[in-house]
């Protein structure tokens, strides 16, 4: 005879508790910090080049073969 005890389980449509969830949680809020930050120094990147007049643009008309 075989007894099994569950203890957490996740019945379907039902939302995860914050415990069985807290792992993707912080995950999610780690990774939009990041990209925040990466966002910003892009934007700083951007300005910068802009500013000292770094910064070249390249165009190609498509239309002509």
């Amino acid at each position: 005879m075989y007894l099994l005890k569950i203890r957490d389980f996740k019945a379907a449509g039902v939302l995860e508790p914050f415990e069985m969830a807290q792992h993707r949680v912080e995950n999610v809020v780690q990774k939009s910090k990041m990209q925040k930050r990466l966002n910003q120094l892009e934007d700083e990147l951007y300005e910068n080049a802009v500013g000292n007049g770094n910064l070249e643009y390249y165009y190609t008309d498509k239309t002509k073969k």
